[in-house]
């Protein structure tokens, strides 16, 4: 028995739209759906607030950044500013996106363009329009052998309950699997982890 058919049995949470929240997009894959009980966050995780020394590169400064965009949790007043700004910015280029996208995501898009709205929208649309384009994700036999192998997985959490995830790219020449499987694969376990 393989360590994915032992955690199967261990399993009980499925990954599902149910499961996530609306602007995460649903994974499907039967064998590989399960999140095996040791790498649930513990309950403490979901209360757990961070010092802003943690939340922030360079906290303090004006050159702080955000690290950590929690779903539930008050923003800086400059990030609601520009958040506020970015709404009516997309208001009056009069554009809708398919799903919800949730203020925390919003402001992760907004910190990558660095607060360049026509860039943000533009890095959304082309995000999303990926997102669509790979999902949802079925794993073929060169993917699930990529995933035993260790491409891309996650191997606990740190002090601040951050995932530590590793990535073994070496596994591909030991397969006979494709660079496109490659990347579908590392982008199965890669949202498997924001997920979940």
């Amino acid at each position: 028995m393989n360590v994915l058919e032992k955690n199967k049995k261990k399993s009980k949470k499925i990954i599902s739209g149910e499961n996530s929240d609306s602007s995460n997009l649903s994974i499907d894959s039967s064998s590989y759906s399960s999140i095996p009980n040791e790498v649930l966050p513990p309950k403490v995780a979901h209360s757990y607030k961070p010092p802003n020394e943690i939340k922030f590169f360079l906290w303090g400064t004006k050159e702080q950044e955000r690290l950590i965009f929690p779903a539930h949790e008050e923003w800086e007043d400059y990030e609601e500013d520009q958040y506020e700004k970015f709404m009516q910015f997309i208001d009056d280029e009069d554009v809708e996106f398919d799903k919800p996208i949730h203020k925390k995501d919003m402001l992760r898009y907004l910190y990558g363009s660095q607060f360049n709205f026509a860039e943000t929208l533009k890095n959304i649309q082309l995000n999303l329009q990926h997102l669509n384009e790979i999902h949802p994700i079925v794993l073929n036999k060169g993917m699930k052998e990529l995933l035993n192998k260790g491409i891309f997985y996650m191997n606990g959490r740190d002090s601040n309950f951050r995932p530590i995830s590793y990535s073994k790219p070496c596994c591909i020449t030991d397969t006979d699997a494709s660079v496109d499987d490659a990347l579908t694969a590392i982008y199965y376990a890669a949202y498997y982890v924001i997920d979940n």
